[in-house]
C-alpha cells in the first residue's frame, strides 16, 4: 500500500487536467474578445461591399449622363442631287446648308499598252531592259530570251511591289491570237505619270516606250480631277475629297449638282437616354435604401450621398420637364428579415420618374419636340442639372466621389483600414493566446518533471523505512 499520496496519483494525468483547464479559460476570454472584434469586422465588411457597389453604380450614371450629352448632339446627312456625277458623306465638322457643285473632269490613272503578240505564255525569245518610271521613282525589268508577256508581267508586279512602286501590269486580250502587255499607274492624277523606255529594238521590242517617239499606246492618260464647289476651283490627283467636314467621290461629270446638308435632333434617342439617366439614379436609391436597412452600423457616407443627390435633382428644372419624385404609394418596395426573424417591408426614398403633364396630358418627347434647344441647356448646357451632377460624379474632384474614395475621409478607403486594423487586433489577440499556451506548456512541463522527481523520492524513501521495519 503506498506510504503517501504523490505515488499514488497518475503525474501526467494530473498535470494534463491542470494545463488543459487554464487552456480552456484562455480560449475562453480569446473566443468572446475575437467573437466581438469578428462581428465589427462583417459589419464593416458588409458595409465595403455596399460602397463598392454604390460606387459602381454611381460610376454607370455618369456613363449615361455622358451618353444622353452626346445623343443631344445634333446628327447630319448630306445628299447629292446627282448621284451619277457625285455622292457626298460627312466626315467631320459641318455647317447645315446648300452647296453647288460643278465637275468638268476626272482624275484617272495612266496605262499604257504594248505592241500586238500571238500568245502570252510563248517565249518571245528576245533580250530587252524596260525602265519603268512614276515620278522620281523607278524600276528596271531584264527581259530574257525565255520571257513570254505573263512573265515579264509577273517581273514588273514584283518588282514594283518590292520597290513601292505605284504600277502594276497585267495581259489583255484584244482578239483571237491577239495579246498586248498593259502596264498602269496605281494611282490616278498628272503627277503619277507612266514613262516607260526600252533597250530593245525591232524584234527584242515590247513596243511600249512612251514620249516623244514612243511605240507605246497610251490607253488612258493621267489626269486630275477639276471641279467647282460653291465657285472655288478645286484640281485633285483623286476622286474622293475632302472639304469642309464632306468626303465628295466624283463619279462623273455634270454641272450645277446640289449637295444638301441638314441637321436633325434625336428626338426618340434623347427622350430614351434621359430615361436611362432616371433609371440609373433610382437604382443608386434603392440600394442606398437596402443598404442602410440591413446595415448593422450607423452609416453617415450614405446619408451625405443621398443628400447630395436629392438636393440636386429637386431643382424645379426637372419638374417642370415632368421629371418628378415617385409618390409613395408608387415606389417599388423590397422586404428585409429582422433579426427576431420578422419579414419588414421598406420604401425606398428619393426615387424619380417621367410623367405626363398631368393638366394638358403633354409627354416628355412632345416638350422635347417642341423646346429641344432649351431643354437640352437646361440638362446638359453649362450649369445644366445633369451637368452638375455629372460634376459631383466626377473621380477626383467630384463631391460625391471624395464622400466614397478621398483617401482621407472617405467612406471606401477608411472602411478597409477599419477591416484591416481589426484583422491586426485579431491577429494580435490570437498570438497572445498562443504565447500564453506556449508558458502553459513550459510551465507544467517543469510541474510534470517536479512531481515525477518527487514520486521517485517517495518511493525510495517508502522502500527504506519498510526495509529498517524489517531488519527489527
Amino acid at each position: 500500500m503506498p506510504s503517501s499520496w504523490i505515488e499514488s496519483i497518475d503525474v501526467n494525468a494530473y498535470v494534463e487536467q491542470l494545463m488543459k483547464r487554464e487552456v480552456n479559460q484562455i480560449n475562453k476570454v480569446t473566443l468572446n474578445k475575437t467573437n466581438q472584434l469578428n462581428d465589427t469586422q462583417s459589419a464593416l465588411k458588409t458595409r465595403l461591399s455596399a460602397y463598392t457597389q454604390i460606387q459602381t453604380l454611381l460610376d454607370a450614371l455618369q456613363d449615361k449622363i455622358e451618353s444622353l450629352t452626346t445623343t443631344f448632339n445634333p446628327t447630319y446627312q448630306a445628299t447629292s442631287s446627282n448621284t451619277d456625277a457625285a455622292t457626298v458623306s460627312i466626315d467631320g465638322t459641318v455647317t447645315p446648308g446648300m452647296h453647288v457643285l460643278n465637275v468638268t473632269q476626272l482624275a484617272q490613272a495612266e496605262s499604257v499598252a504594248s505592241g500586238v503578240f500571238s500568245s502570252d505564255n510563248t517565249a518571245l525569245n528576245m533580250t530587252n531592259t524596260v525602265t519603268i518610271s512614276i515620278g522620281s521613282d523607278n524600276i528596271d525589268i531584264e527581259i530574257t530570251s525565255d520571257d513570254t508577256l505573263q512573265t515579264i508581267a509577273n517581273k514588273i508586279n514584283l518588282s514594283a511591289s518590292t520597290n513601292d512602286l505605284g504600277a502594276a501590269a497585267s495581259v489583255i486580250s484584244t482578239g483571237t491570237g491577239q495579246y498586248r502587255l498593259v502596264i498602269s499607274s496605281t494611282q490616278s492624277g498628272t503627277a503619277n505619270q507612266v514613262n516607260i523606255s526600252e533597250t530593245g529594238t525591232g524584234s527584242d521590242a515590247l513596243n511600249i516606250s512612251t514620249g516623244p517617239g514612243g511605240t507605246g499606246t497610251v490607253l488612258m492618260t493621267a489626269a486630275d480631277a477639276q471641279f467647282e464647289l460653291d465657285g472655288l476651283s478645286y484640281t485633285s490627283s483623286t476622286n474622293s475629297n475632302l472639304i469642309a467636314g464632306l468626303n465628295i467621290t466624283l463619279l462623273g461629270t455634270g454641272s450645277n449638282i446640289s449637295i444638301s446638308v441638314t441637321e436633325s435632333n434625336q428626338i426618340s434617342k434623347v427622350a430614351a437616354e434621359v430615361q436611362n439617366v432616371v433609371n440609373a439614379y433610382n437604382d443608386i436609391m434603392v440600394s442606398i435604401a437596402k443598404t442602410k436597412a440591413t446595415n448593422a452600423l450607423p452609416d453617415s457616407t450614405l446619408v451625405m450621398i443621398q443628400s447630395n443627390l436629392k438636393n440636386l435633382v429637386s431643382a424645379d428644372t426637372l419638374t417642370s420637364l415632368g421629371i418628378i419624385p415617385v409618390p409613395y404609394n408608387e415606389v417599388e418596395t423590397f422586404t428585409i428579415t429582422l433579426p427576431d426573424g420578422t419579414i419588414q417591408t421598406m420604401y425606398p426614398t428619393g426615387m424619380l420618374k417621367i410623367a405626363d403633364d398631368p393638366v394638358t396630358g403633354e409627354t416628355f418627347e412632345t416638350k422635347l419636340t417642341a423646346n429641344y434647344a432649351n431643354i437640352k441647356s437646361q440638362l446638359v448646357g453649362t450649369s445644366g442639372v445633369f451637368t452638375e451632377l455629372n460634376s459631383l460624379l466626377e473621380p477626383s474632384t467630384g463631391d460625391i466621389w471624395k464622400i466614397l474614395n478621398d483617401t482621407q475621409y472617405g467612406g471606401i478607403p477608411l472602411t478597409k483600414k477599419q477591416v484591416d486594423d481589426l484583422q491586426e487586433q485579431i491577429d494580435g489577440i490570437n498570438d497572445n493566446a498562443d504565447r500564453l499556451k506556449e508558458g502553459l506548456v513550459m510551465k507544467y512541463a517543469k510541474l510534470d518533471l517536479l512531481l515525477g522527481q518527487l514520486q521517485v523520492t517517495s518511493q525510495y524513501l517508502s522502500q527504506q523505512l519498510l526495509a529498517m521495519n524489517n531488519n527489527k
